[in-house]
This record gives structure tokens, C-alpha cells and sequence, in this order.
């Protein structure tokens, strides 16, 4: 597989060229930012991989990558398009620039600090407090929790420590409500953030992660 690059009025345009014979399409892929070039790549190198390993891909099938979701489509062209998702409506538009700028920022984060990247996946569940949907400054941490938990723990000051004011939402939820904080989603258990500072740091007091989990916030979480 060949991946050629465009670059156009709109930013940039990837297309393959190789892939028609075997799957019935060549992938194309755009962006308004010509420095997500690096990005766009290694995005068409993940659907090809997909693809190689024996799943198939159907149109107006939705595709999660890092934090955003994305959705395909097949044109007369015989070029599979991807679109992503408008925040807080059903709505895609043409195009993967969230997508990759989010990438790209959450990469960069976990480069900096020498940690591995570990995204949530899009249906694992943050707990979150009051105050963080409407744009309150926030504190994150992260601990190690079951499959169905992303492990974030995510409040504002209107916090006042009783669990059960808590509630549970999907990872892609808070990246729709607060695209803002999604740099820090990619942190490994054990690391802390402060938004407002932009302060992020291992949590030393980790040490024994057992004895810290605070199980007990939800029903989500059982023991």
C-alpha cells in the first residue's frame, strides 16, 4: 500500500493507492491542519492494519481513535471518507482534524512526561463530580480499576466529599463536554492532574493501589 499526500486550500488530503482490487475502495482521509501530516499517516496505517487483520468495515460504521469517534462513508469514487463527530449533537462533518489534534496532544503530553500513552476506551466509564459538564476547573486522578472503568476520578470544588453525589459517564461524553481536559485522558494509573495549573504529576501515595481504591463510589464499581 502507497499512501500519497495532498495538500490543498482545505489543508490536507491522504489517499491510498493499492487497496482497490482487494477491498473494493482506496482510503481517504483529511485534515485542515497540514502539521497533522505525521498523524494523518499513522490514522491511515491503523485502518489498513484493521483491515489486514481480517475486519471488515462497513459504511456509516463509526471508527473510535484516541479520545473522538469517527464515522466512514463510501463515495461514487470508490474512496472510503471519513468523517468525525460534532460535540454534543449527532452531527459528523468531513474531515479527521479534532480527531488527530487530540491525538497529537495527548501523545505529546505522555512523550514529555516518559510515560506510555493509555487512552480510555470510548464506552469505559469516568466517575465525575458536579461542575465538571459545566466547565468548572477540575482535578484528575487515575487509579487501577476493572475492565469497564477507565479508572478517572475527575472533580471540581463543588465536590464537598460524599461519594454518592458522584456519578459515572463515558470516556467519549467527557471528551464532548470538556475537549479541554482531553490531553490528560491518556495518563497511565497512578498520575494526577490540575487543570487550572496545568500541573501533572505522579501520585507517590499510590504506592499500595489496593488500599486506596475508593470502591465504594458507585455501584458501577463493584468490590
Amino acid at each position: 500500500m502507497k499512501i500519497n499526500v495532498f495538500l490543498n486550500k482545505f489543508g490536507l488530503m491522504l489517499k491510498t493507492d493499492g487497496l482497490l482490487q482487494k477491498y473494493g475502495y482506496e482510503i481517504n482521509v483529511q485534515a485542515h491542519d497540514e502539521d497533522l501530516e505525521e498523524y494523518a499517516i499513522e490514522f491511515v496505517e491503523t485502518v489498513f492494519h484493521y483491515l489486514e487483520t481480517g475486519h471488515k468495515i462497513s459504511p456509516n460504521e463509526t471508527l473510535g481513535y484516541g479520545s473522538w469517534i469517527t464515522k466512514m462513508q463510501l463515495n461514487d469514487c470508490q474512496e472510503l471518507l471519513f468523517f468525525e463527530k460534532v460535540p454534543l449533537t449527532d452531527d459528523y462533518v468531513l474531515g479527521i482534524t479534532t480527531t488527530l489534534k487530540m491525538w497529537a496532544e495527548q501523545h505529546a503530553l505522555c512523550a514529555k512526561l516518559g510515560v506510555e500513552y493509555s487512552v480510555p476506551l470510548q464506552d469505559q466509564l469516568i466517575v465525575i463530580s458536579d461542575g465538571v459538564f459545566e466547565g468548572d476547573a477540575v482535578e484528575g486522578v487515575r487509579y487501577p480499576s476493572p475492565e469497564h472503568m477507565s479508572g478517572w476520578w475527575i472533580t471540581t470544588d463543588r465536590y464537598n466529599g460524599d461519594t454518592q453525589t458522584l456519578k459515572t459517564v463515558h470516556a467519549h461524553h467527557v471528551a464532548e463536554h470538556r475537549p479541554d481536559l482531553v490531553k490528560f485522558l491518556a495518563l497511565p494509573f497512578g498520575y494526577r492532574f490540575h487543570e487550572a495549573s496545568g500541573d501533572v504529576w505522579k501520585d507517590k501515595n499510590q504506592e499500595d493501589y489496593e488500599a486506596l481504591l475508593p470502591w465504594n463510589c458507585s455501584p458501577e464499581m463493584p468490590r
